[in-house]
């Protein structure tokens, strides 16, 4: 296939050299008879002999045809921006210069008391502008607990020591806890589905019951160790999800638990979620909040009560130990979290760290099923002594 004939152009072709040899052959050349130190010519002066604008600049009218083109600025027309036609000022001191658009910032007079300032308005909104995880908790709201789903609060209704403040009932909940009300002689608010959604969000199984109503009074250890000869105690170090938590609670109604110790940290409150998953268990079953777990464990350790941790990672067995009856009078089962497990301090605080047999593939149990199949066992043990 043949190459089409290269056309004639006044350049020479280019070959490969030194740069300056390159740069003067690219270099276009000029018409003969043109002087290098010609000035240039000027523009025709009709616009039919102008060259067309591009698009771009046809659309400025600064720029378009019979517009007046941007003015040149030469060394005696620019201002003088020299510091001596500055205006002097003190040192120190900013200018005040307008600002058009914006509101003038308004300046807190520090002479006058707070509380007057706080009665002008100077700072009572600030605690509202910021987030909600950066506002500093209301005393009054730590004491509001909140309590939906139609067990756990009928069982808060059944607790004389549960306190009534505000109860949110629908038709069809009012007619399932007609015998709980009749009980408490209370008369419900009357709301619709929908005024609980937008009181508790739209993802919340409230079936239409709503309890606003305080905190139970907490025992001491010396209580709970008082309420039964040999009881049987469940500690929970750090377990946050209040899922579990409810869980561990509904079990351990179940199976007669004395106690449900945990951490004021770290740990869900006694309310909404968790007291929905326990339904109901949350009236029955006495909650201890301890400031130092390894305080408490070792309080625990000076009345004689066996402390059990469990681990997946343990060496001994819980089923052994129980047949071998190393496990009498009062016992504490102490649980740790799911992710991290039981912490250093807690684990040294335990007499024994045993594990659960698990035949599987998988050695590791949910945190309330786990604490389900401790206290099934050790319930089985107790009533065949």
């Amino acid at each position: 296939m043949s190459r089409p004939p290269r056309r004639p152009t006044d350049r020479p072709p280019f070959k490969k050299g030194p740069r300056s040899e390159r740069r003067e052959h690219d270099r276009p050349r000029r018409p003969e008879g043109e002087d290098r130190h010609e000035p240039r010519r000027e523009r025709p002066a009709s616009a039919e002999d102008r060259p067309q604008r591009p698009w771009k600049m046809r659309n400025r009218p600064d720029r378009a045809e019979g517009g007046s083109e941007r003015p040149f600025r030469s060394r005696e027309n620019r201002p003088d921006r020299s510091s001596e036609a500055r205006p002097s000022r003190p040192p120190g001191e900013r200018p005040e210069r307008p600002r058009p658009g914006r509101p003038e910032r308004r300046v807190p007079r520090l002479d006058r008391p707070r509380d007057e300032r706080l009665e002008h308005g100077g700072d009572e909104n600030r605690s509202e502008r910021r987030p909600p995880w950066l506002r500093k908790p209301d005393p009054e709201d730590e004491d509001r607990i909140l309590i939906w789903g139609i067990h756990a609060v009928e069982a808060a209704l059944r607790n004389p020591k549960r306190e009534v403040r505000r109860l949110l009932l629908t038709e069809n909940a009012a007619h399932r806890l007609a015998d709980a009300l009749q009980t408490r002689s209370l008369t419900p608010e009357p709301v619709a589905p929908r005024d609980l959604d937008r009181e508790l969000g739209n993802d919340t199984v409230h079936q239409g019951a709503l309890l606003e109503t305080g905190p139970l009074p907490e025992p001491t250890l010396d209580d709970v160790l008082s309420a039964s000869p040999s009881p049987l105690i469940l500690v929970l170090d750090q377990v946050t999800d209040p899922h579990n938590v409810g869980a561990i609670l509904r079990s351990a109604a179940a199976f007669g638990v004395a106690a449900l110790v945990m951490t004021r940290r770290h740990s869900p409150p006694a309310s909404g979620t968790l007291a929905k998953s326990a339904s109901g268990a949350l009236e029955l079953v006495p909650l201890l909040r301890v400031a130092n777990l390894a305080r408490t464990l070792a309080e625990l350790g000076e009345r004689f009560v066996t402390r059990i941790g469990l681990d997946g990672e343990a060496e001994l067995v819980l089923e052994q130990e129980i047949a071998a009856g190393r496990l009498p009078g009062a016992v504490a089962l102490v649980f740790g979290a799911e992710e991290r497990g039981l912490r250093r301090l807690t684990k040294d605080l335990c007499d024994r760290v045993v594990r659960l047999t698990t035949p599987g593939q998988l050695n590791s149990l949910n945190v309330s099923n786990a604490a389900a199949i401790a206290m099934h066992q050790l319930t089985v043990a107790r009533t065949r002594l």
